[in-house]
């Protein structure tokens, strides 16, 4: 805990709240978990149980306005500041992924999800192969989904004029540019689809408990799939449900199934 409190102090300024959206800034109860949260702050230094006590109020409030209906990047944002403040990684890690859906690419949405993603306890290696499309196909894996969108979106502007110019102008550089910008529009349009009907098909997670016996089959019954537990913060893709257990694949290409209680899907419908 003294670690995770160093940690947080070090960070204080990327940790902030961040300014809502309009439909956030009218809510008395968003208004009030911003008191809390920085009051707890300044708490931290001379009385940390009161901290955290405070703390904790803000994040029921933001809690029970996702699910009343609010979904944005800084109501998820702050609830993952929150969580990282109270030592709860793996809530942290899950509410700055769900952010990472309304506001992909922020500085330091990123820089908090990577200093939350250190302090995890489970050091889940990308399997050799991922590797190796992760380096060929960078921009399929680097690039957020938003950022390839815009980037097909511009690709097909450039190719419809130039198709357009190209009727009336005998040109040998329009023939490149269409060139060009086809190969464009069809690599980042085919990079989107497979992304979105991956996570469609295959929804990822974040475990929450502290420590969960991933098993090889959906009951208690089953042998371990490892020697030593799950721990919070630790993401997955979904394979498939049964009952109330998913059946998880990790970073490294290894599967198990989970109790479904004891993790989160960062969208929250499952398959």
């Amino acid at each position: 805990m003294k670690n995770m409190f160093l940690v947080a102090i070090l960070v204080f300024l990327s940790f902030a709240f961040v300014n809502a959206q309009p439909a956030m800034e009218s809510g008395a109860a968003l208004y009030e978990a911003d008191k809390l949260f920085n009051a707890g702050n300044d708490l931290a230094g001379s009385d940390y149980e009161a901290a955290q006590a405070n703390w904790r109020k803000a994040a029921e409030l933001l809690e029970g306005e996702a699910k009343s209906g609010l979904s944005n990047g800084p109501l998820f944002y702050n609830l993952g500041n929150i969580y990282f403040r109270l030592g709860d990684i793996g809530r942290a890690i899950l509410n700055y992924r769900k952010a990472e859906c309304y506001i992909p690419g922020d500085a330091n949405l990123m820089r908090n999800l990577s200093i939350a993603r250190r302090m995890r306890k489970d050091k889940v290696e990308t399997q050799e192969s991922t590797r190796v499309m992760k380096t060929l196909f960078f921009w399929h894996y680097d690039f957020s989904v938003s950022t390839r969108e815009k980037i097909f979106m511009v690709a097909f502007t450039v190719l419809f004029l130039a198709l357009i110019l190209r009727l009336r102008y005998r040109k040998l550089a329009l023939n490149w540019t269409i060139a060009l910008a086809a190969v464009a529009t069809i690599v980042f349009a085919v990079s989107v689809v497979l992304t979105e009907y991956d996570r469609s098909r295959h929804p990822e997670g974040v475990i929450l408990a502290e420590a969960v016996v991933a098993r090889t089959g959906y009951s208690n019954s089953y042998e371990k799939s490892f020697a030593e537990p799950l721990h919070a913060g630790t993401e997955f893709k979904t394979l498939s449900t049964r009952a109330d257990w998913l059946e998880i694949q990790l970073a490294d290409g290894s599967t198990a199934w989970i109790p479904q209680s004891e993790a989160a899907l960062v969208k929250s419908k499952l398959p």
